[in-house]
């Protein structure tokens, strides 16, 4: 009896040992997705800015229009929390001076991962709906690196971004290199291939 009694409890403390180790392991993996769209942040925003310039008529400093995967020799950034296939980048349109999108939580395979606004410069992450608001929005602020108080609910079509993918013939990993090309005079870049 006693046998019995020493091996179940041996049993529920290995048990219990398991679940920690797979919590802990789970946590790890999810920060790491996390990291990696961090970086790709970091990256986007660094080849935007090296590509970016003066403009001789306003004197005022230009980001360039669109991201060119090129830049990226073959090592796109993309943003892992994402499932499915979706569009690399949107680009707010003209004019818009926001530096979030008015549609940060993806809702639809029309929407990209990463949102860009080159009138300002601004990169960021979409995020998947979480089990509640308040934790979407603490996912959301976690990627971003930002402290926003609510995410918008109703997107302003004024406001609605123009999907950029990556063509066929690039490879989206999350490793980038040094830029090699200049930006194409058009927003379109090819047809998607995110994964």
């Amino acid at each position: 009896m006693r046998l019995l009694v020493d091996s179940l409890i041996a049993l529920m403390l290995a048990a219990v040992l398991a679940g920690v180790f797979l919590h802990h392991r789970r946590e790890e993996m999810r920060n790491n997705r996390y990291e990696v769209v961090r970086r790709g942040l970091a990256t986007l925003h660094e080849q935007a800015v090296s590509h970016a310039g003066l403009d001789p008529e306003t004197g005022r400093y230009e980001f360039p229009e669109v991201i060119v995967p090129d830049w990226f020799r073959g090592a796109v950034p993309v943003n892992v929390l994402i499932q499915g296939r979706h569009p690399w980048i949107d680009v707010a349109p003209p004019g818009d001076r926001n530096d979030h999108p008015p549609d940060p939580i993806i809702t639809e395979g029309e929407q990209a991962g990463f949102w860009y606004n080159p009138n300002k410069g601004a990169f960021r992450a979409r995020v998947p709906r979480q089990f509640s608001d308040q934790r979407t929005l603490e996912l959301y602020n976690t990627i971003n690196g930002v402290a926003l108080h609510s995410l918008p609910v109703v997107m302003d079509v004024r406001r609605k971004p123009i999907a950029m993918t990556i063509p066929s013939n690039q490879s989206a990993q999350t490793a980038p290199d040094e830029s090699v090309a200049d930006p194409p005079p058009s927003r379109t870049i090819s047809t998607p291939s995110t994964r």
